[in-house]
């Protein structure tokens, strides 16, 4: 599901109508949360990171990111950016002549984390947004064919 979130309440609600009969699903949310939210995200990697922060340039974390990090949490998803090949150490995802922060996040739940093999951040176009994008595993995953 693509989001571009004006007021993070609104978007929770469209998210979870979208999922009512489906939570154990594939879940992919991509796009623009608005909300900064700093290095919270961690993939419960305290023992190979030591201590259970994502990796990012952006450090801030602003009441909108808490919103939709507390709602990740709930729920159990993962935060692509800084966590996964290709954005190991979070790159910027809005740049315009001010500031650049990272606004624009990929959450997955579990049953796709596996499958994504890469999550990377595009170069800058026609937007102050840069492009997120992430490239599936070919093949099944070791957890598809009944290991680990």
């Amino acid at each position: 599901m693509t989001i571009y979130s004006k007021e993070m309440k609104t978007t929770r609600r469209r998210v979870e109508d979208a999922m009512k009969e489906n939570r154990e699903d594939c879940i992919l949310l991509g796009g623009d949360f608005n909300g900064e939210i700093g290095e919270r995200g961690a993939r419960n990697w305290k023992e190979e990171r030591g201590d259970g922060k994502r990796k990012s340039k952006d450090k801030m974390e602003n009441a909108e990111g808490k919103r939709p990090m507390e709602w990740i949490e709930e729920n159990g998803w993962e935060v692509l950016n800084g966590n996964k090949q290709g954005d190991d150490e979070e790159k910027w995802t809005y740049i315009d002549i001010r500031w650049e922060t990272v606004l624009d996040y990929g959450i997955v739940n579990e049953e796709i984390w596996e499958r994504v093999q890469e999550f990377r951040i595009g170069e800058r176009s026609e937007s102050d947004h840069l492009e997120i994008a992430l490239r599936k595993r070919k093949g099944r995953t070791e957890k598809e064919m009944g290991g680990g």
